[in-house]
């Protein structure tokens, strides 16, 4: 394939993807003021990506953003690259394995399972025992590496009008705000900010407590 059809394909379905979480990681930073906000909003967007056209404008922009990702990486190889190439090459396949596992997980639990993989859903992961201890460090370094990813890519962009020291700043800013709110959001999908109640339908998605 053409590596500037590859390029385009990759920036475009990137800019889908990336509306898309921002949305999403807004959304659940609702979840603070409670499940019900949270959901409320959530119902709110799914208006658009649960649409017809958002969703298979979502899916098609997932399937081509992991395709031209690794078609991109083989290309360049994952050696002898500086630290930031290193961090946007590593980061970018983290999300391409997590866009697949997680988009798949949705998928099956909506449309064979029947469950609504609302605030719960997510909730569950990171509330129920022993579950937690994949799903903590798996949701942590999804949101970790979408800014991380996203940084990379800004500080080539903004690189010859900033300048190399404060674009390599802002990868260590976006960097460190990935981390935060990934930490915010575990602290409360967790739990810890208050009692989550889940239903047998959610229990079972887990076959938690058979």
């Amino acid at each position: 394939m053409n590596p500037q059809l590859i390029g385009r394909l990759h920036r475009v379905s990137a800019l889908v993807l990336t509306l898309f979480i921002l949305g999403h990681l807004i959304n659940h930073l609702f979840a603070f003021f409670g499940s019900e906000a949270h959901i409320s909003v959530m119902n709110t967007l799914r208006v658009i990506y649960r649409s017809r056209l958002g969703e298979a404008t979502l899916l098609v922009s997932i399937v081509i953003q992991i395709i031209t990702g690794i078609a991109k990486v083989r290309k360049t190889g994952l050696k002898n690259h500086d630290f930031f190439t290193r961090l946007q090459i590593y980061s970018g396949l983290y999300l391409s394995f997590f866009l697949l596992a997680h988009t798949t997980a949705v998928l099956v639990a909506r449309n064979i399972v029947g469950l609504d993989t609302n605030f719960f859903f997510g909730a569950s992961a990171l509330y129920l025992w022993p579950f937690k201890l994949f799903f903590i460090p798996y949701y942590t370094l999804s949101i970790t590496a979408f800014f991380a990813h996203s940084a990379c890519v800004l500080r080539w962009i903004f690189m010859d009008k900033w300048g190399m020291e404060r674009s390599n700043q802002l990868v260590y800013t976006l960097l460190i705000t990935g981390v935060v709110i990934s930490g915010l959001l575990v602290f409360v999908f967790s739990g810890a900010a208050y009692e989550i109640e889940f239903s047998n339908e959610i229990k079972a998605w887990f076959n938690y407590g058979q």
